[in-house]
């Protein structure tokens, strides 16, 4: 019997020993769970980063497109701009051949009016 009891007491040291080394275990998982639940976290809200920048792209590459738009439409407005600016050029200079006719028609009839008198003045 007391090899028996000798044996019963051999095992359940074994087993206090697995006991033990199995809360020696949960212990160094803990903070193995723990690590693995942050990387869990930090994968979510880089996806979260990953979805708020993906957003802000876009907004920004229709941002670009306005700028764009914008840019193309100054472009034509400032081609209309000198296209007009031509135009009022060349009536400016029209006018002054103008003036300047009047300014010389005004001039022959002068002379011619003055001739005209001294004719009727022999």
């Amino acid at each position: 019997q007391e090899d028996t009891s000798n044996g019963i007491i051999k095992d359940h040291s074994i087993l206090q020993q697995e006991k033990e080394k199995e809360k020696g275990m949960d212990v160094s998982l803990q903070p193995i769970m723990q690590g693995i639940q942050d990387l869990k976290m930090q994968i979510v809200d880089i996806g979260k980063n990953t979805q708020i920048t993906e957003k802000g792209t876009e907004n920004i590459e229709k941002k670009m497109e306005n700028i764009e738009k914008r840019i193309e439409n100054i472009e034509k407005r400032t081609e209309n701009i000198k296209k007009r600016t031509e135009k009022t050029d060349e009536n400016v200079e029209n006018i002054q051949q103008m003036n300047s006719l009047k300014l010389e028609l005004k001039k022959l009839k002068k002379k011619k009016t003055y001739k005209e008198t001294r004719r009727w003045e022999k």
